[in-house]
C-alpha cells in the first residue's frame, strides 16, 4: 500500500506508486457507476493489486466473499471493530476466485447494480443516479460495503491523487471525415508513417499510444481476421463494404472475433506491444481489397486525415 497522510480535511492522501499507474488503466472501464470510485477501491482493497487475493490464480480486487462460477479460495480475514480498531479473525473464509481483472471488476460492478439476494437496492446509494458526486458515493459505501470508518476518505484521497474522475467523464466519439474514416484512436502521435523505413517497406501507419487505450473501428465492416501472427501480433482485419479492408496491428488484446458485424467507431481492442513491436503502438493498414497484400495497400493518412 502506499505511504499516506491526512489532510486538515481528513481525507487521506497517498504518495504516487508509478506500478499503480498501469494498474489503474488496465481496470478502467466506463460503468453505469463512478468509475472513480471502482478503480480506487480496486487499489485500496487489493493493496494496488499486491495481495495474494488479487494476485493470480484469485484475480480478487474487491475482497468479495463466496465463490465464481464455483471457484473460491480460503484466507484470514482482517475486520475493523467500526471505531477503526482493526483485527484478524483466526477463522478462514472463502473469498471469489476469478480468471482474470476484468472478471473480477464486472462481478464487482454487478454486485453494485444487482444488489444482494432480497435486496436488489442494496447498493443504490453508489448509482450516479442517486450519488450526485463520487464523495456522496463513498459516503454511502462506508459502513455498508466495509467495516472501515475511514473507508470514504481514502477512497477520497486515492481519486484525488491519482485524478481519477478522468475515468467518469464522457469521452466524445471519434469524429467521421470527409472519406469516411475515423481516425481508431483518441489519444496518440504518429510514430512511423507509410512507406520506405530503414531500408524495408513499413506497410501501414504506426500510432503510439499508452498500452490499453481503446482501439475503434475505423469504418463498419466485418471480422475477416482476429488471431495471433509472430510479426503483428495480436490483429484484427475488418472487410469493409466497398471491398477495403483495415488491419489493427499489436493489439494487448482484441474483442471481436471471426464473423462479427461492427458499426463505426466500435471498441475492437486495446493498444498493446505484441509480436514484433518495440512499445505499445497501433499499427495501422489499409488495403484495397481483402489480400492483404502489399502491392494493394494504401497510405492509410490519405484517408484518416
Amino acid at each position: 500500500m502506499p505511504s499516506s497522510k491526512q489532510d486538515n480535511e481528513g481525507n487521506i492522501h497517498f504518495e504516487k506508486d508509478k506500478s499503480v499507474e498501469s494498474f489503474i488503466r488496465k481496470i478502467g472501464q466506463e460503468n453505469d457507476l463512478y468509475a472513480s470510485v471502482l478503480i480506487a477501491q480496486a487499489i485500496l482493497e487489493s493493496a494496488s493489486g499486491q495481495s495474494q487475493l488479487a494476485q493470480a490464480p484469485n484475480y480478487n480486487l474487491f475482497g468479495i466473499k463466496g465463490t465464481h462460477n464455483g471457484k473460491g479460495v480460503s484466507f484470514t480475514t482482517q475486520e475493523d471493530l467500526g471505531n477503526g480498531t482493526v483485527y484478524y479473525n483466526t477463522t478462514q473464509s472463502t473469498f471469489r476466485q476469478y480468471e482474470n481483472y476484468e472478471d473480477s471488476l464486472n462481478d464487482y460492478a454487478k454486485l453494485l447494480k444487482e444488489g444482494l439476494t432480497g435486496n436488489s437496492r442494496f447498493y443504490d446509494g453508489v448509482w450516479k443516479t442517486n450519488a450526485k458526486t463520487y464523495q456522496e458515493a463513498t459516503k454511502f459505501l462506508t459502513g455498508r460495503y466495509a467495516t472501515d470508518t475511514s473507508y470514504d476518505k481514502k477512497i477520497n484521497g486515492l481519486i484525488e491523487t491519482y485524478d481519477l474522475t478522468t475515468y467518469d467523464k464522457e469521452v466524445a466519439d471519434p469524429q467521421l471525415n470527409k472519406k469516411g474514416y475515423v481516425v481508431p484512436l483518441k489519444n496518440y502521435t504518429i510514430s512511423s508513417p507509410f512507406g520506405t523505413r530503414g531500408g524495408e517497406f513499413h506497410r501501414g501507419l504506426d500510432l503510439s499510444a499508452p498500452q490499453g487505450e481503446p482501439i475503434y473501428a475505423s469504418k463498419a465492416g466485418t471480422v475477416v481476421k482476429s488471431e495471433f501472427h509472430p510479426s503483428w501480433g495480436n490483429y484484427v482485419a475488418i472487410e469493409h463494404e466497398d471491398g477495403t479492408t483495415a488491419l489493427y496491428a499489436h493489439q494487448q488484446e482484441y474483442q471481436v472475433k471471426v464473423g462479427d458485424k461492427v458499426k463505426q467507431g466500435q471498441i475492437i481492442g486495446y493498444v498493446g506491444s505484441t509480436g514484433n513491436s518495440t512499445g505499445s503502438h497501433l499499427h495501422f493498414e489499409l488495403c484495397k481489397n481483402n489480400t492483404l497484400v502489399q502491392l494493394q495497400l494504401v497510405d492509410p493518412e490519405t484517408v484518416l486525415f
